[in-house]
């Protein structure tokens, strides 16, 4: 179900709106945490679908909504998580990686605005790769030292995001997978939108003000040069003339 085909079947009132997000997506969310937690019980659904009533105006309009009710319930389970008031299931070995990262207190030091910069560097096979480990925490997805690879590089400023990293001067994040994994409590919308897509990821939007002002930049870098030289052969000029006089 998208937005479109929600306003269809419930019209535009927010109760009408709630009922039918709750009828899609309560299953949905239960399911989840039943794969997840020894305890899924201790998780309400309602605050997952109270949260995508607040975020369904800034989602796409021909997105599939599950991608958003995952996303609301993901930061739901976070909360608890890091209280310590749910459990992950034995072979949940992604999730209590998780579970163990926010336990300990560990400092979020990657904001949203330098992880939609690092993920419009991303290829669309490590995208996926990354957000199937640390994000679904799907523990089927095996583990791949190449991608791993070129992700470390792009949180740590390098490789694809050096010019980027040095122009808004990013310090480098932790590449483990718990540091991820929470870091990935701030995955934007237009990213989650690009999810079940196919081809190349879509930049953020913000990320095109950067790269006009280092186009700019380039553009006064090359263009320096010759004005020192014009300025040399004017003085030259000057002083043949004074010279001659």
């Amino acid at each position: 179900m998208n937005r479109e085909m929600l306003y269809r079947q419930s019209g535009f009132t927010d109760r009408a709106v709630k009922e039918t997000l709750t009828a899609a997506y309560r299953p949905y969310v239960s399911a989840v945490l039943s794969a997840w937690l020894e305890n899924p019980e201790a998780v309400q659904w309602q605050p997952v679908i109270e949260q995508m009533m607040r975020r369904l105006p800034e989602f796409p309009m021909t997105c599939d909504l599950q991608h958003l009710a995952y996303d609301c319930l993901r930061k739901q389970v976070t909360v608890l998580l890091r209280e310590q008031k749910i459990r992950p299931k034995a072979d949940r070995k992604l999730l209590a990686v998780y579970q163990q990262q926010l336990s300990a207190g560990y400092a979020d030091s990657c904001i949203a605005e330098e992880l939609d910069r690092i993920l419009s560097c991303c290829k669309r096979t490590v995208f996926l790769y990354f957000l199937g480990r640390y994000y679904y925490f799907d523990d089927a997805v095996p583990y791949d030292e190449k991608a791993e690879r070129a992700i470390a590089k792009l949180f740590e400023g390098q490789g694809d995001m050096r010019e980027l990293a040095a122009w808004t001067h990013m310090h480098p994040h932790g590449t483990d997978a718990g540091s991820y994994m929470q870091m990935l409590d701030h995955l934007s919308l237009h990213f989650i939108a690009q999810i079940p897509q196919k081809g190349e990821l879509t930049v953020h939007p913000d990320i095109l003000r950067y790269e006009g002002a280092q186009i700019r930049q380039r553009a006064h870098r090359r263009a320096l040069p010759w004005i020192l030289l014009i300025f040399a052969l004017f003085t030259l000029a000057l002083f043949w003339k004074c010279v001659s006089v």
